[in-house]
């Protein structure tokens, strides 16, 4: 294993998800200056920071094998990334609406186009009406 490769490779996935190396090392617990050895390859990453960085969206597969883990389309690794920084609550709301078994607090339904979020604990009856009028009747102000 070459610690050049891994430095290259590093520096490769850090572009695909657009984050510059101070962005990075912020978001990593790395001074800015330790990032840039790491992509040099002057210094291996540690255990932890690649851990960090996995919960970015870093393949860490491909960054120390140099062999890509299964291919994921652009949304899906958005998607994976944001999953993994939201809150418990958030993770709980998000698996109950892709409907995975076991995560549900309560029953959740949505029909569609969805444009808000709602964040916090769902507690009591919620009621979300979603969409336009189409098939109403529009009332004026003497109905």
């Amino acid at each position: 294993m070459n610690i050049l490769d891994i430095g290259t490779r590093l520096k490769e996935e850090r572009e695909r998800l657009s984050l510059s190396q101070i962005d990075l090392a912020a978001a990593t617990g790395v001074e800015r200056k330790t990032q840039a050895n790491y992509e040099a390859g002057r210094s291996e990453p540690t255990a932890g920071y690649l851990a960090r960085a996995a919960h970015l969206g870093f393949d860490i597969s491909y960054v120390v094998l140099g062999v890509p883990a299964a291919s994921l389309a652009t949304e899906e690794q958005e998607l994976l990334r944001r999953f993994r920084g939201a809150t418990d609550d958030l993770r709980a709301g998000a698996l109950a609406v892709l409907g995975v078994s076991g995560s549900a607090r309560t029953g959740v339904h949505i029909a569609g186009d969805v444009t808000h979020v709602s964040h916090g604990p769902m507690t009591g009856a919620n009621t979300y009406n979603v969409g336009g009028k189409s098939g109403r009747k529009k009332r004026g102000p003497t109905d």
